[in-house]
């Protein structure tokens, strides 16, 4: 005998895709609330799978990841939930293990001034102005979202689906080669919230995409 039974309950298609397939053109999914962990167009179960195939390492308990190349342009997004107010990265983008902080970055961050913001350091000098971050501290345990355009004289940050903050004059580091998870390199910023999704796209996108990303 077969039992059927009725629900009400209606599934959103393109939300089952978007927690569960990697975001279009990008080279890194990190899902960490549904364990799905895109790397390049294959699947792992976890960011030490991806480590173990070859595509990066955990020296010194940092986990580093491969960076695939990206174009002139590309974008990426982050959600997480931060921790008690301080200097604390949720990700970076760096150029390998040189020993310097601040030399070829770009990072999500928190810090003693703000819930999140995105830093970009190219030859040691700052290009960011004080524009893309979030105002004030608020408190921790609260969830962030951020996506973020790095083109040359034309950064820009959608914060929580806030309206897109920009920074037009900019130039942008080269040789980045590693995308650092919960930490920077020398492993001396590690965030001490939770992290629930890294995405490294490859494309340029808009500031209306960038706004939808977080919502």
């Amino acid at each position: 005998m077969s039992t059927f039974i009725k629900s009400d309950v209606v599934i959103d298609p393109a939300a089952v895709v978007g927690d569960y397939y990697r975001i279009p053109n990008a080279v890194i999914d990190f899902n960490f609330e549904t364990e799905r962990f895109w790397y390049s167009n294959t699947l792992y179960g976890s960011v030490a799978a991806v480590i173990a195939a070859g595509n990066g390492n955990s020296t010194g308990g940092v986990q580093r990841v491969n960076l695939p190349e990206l174009p002139s342009a590309f974008s990426f997004y982050a959600k997480a939930v931060n921790g008690t107010p301080a200097a604390a990265y949720v990700m970076s983008l760096e150029g390998g293990s040189d020993g310097v902080a601040a030399d070829n970055i770009v990072y999500l961050a928190q810090s003693l001034l703000s819930q999140f913001g995105c830093g970009v350091f190219a030859g040691s000098v700052d290009q960011t102005s004080s524009n893309l971050l979030t105002e004030g501290l608020g408190a921790g345990g609260l969830t962030v979202t951020a996506a973020c355009r790095m083109k040359v004289n034309d950064l820009a940050a959608s914060f929580n689906g806030a309206a897109v903050k920009t920074d037009t004059v900019a130039s942008l580091p080269t040789g980045l080669t590693t995308l650092v998870i919960g930490n920077r390199d020398d492993g001396a910023r590690p965030w001490s919230g939770t992290i629930q999704r890294i995405v490294i796209i490859a494309a340029e996108l808009s500031d209306a995409e960038l706004v939808a990303l977080n919502l």
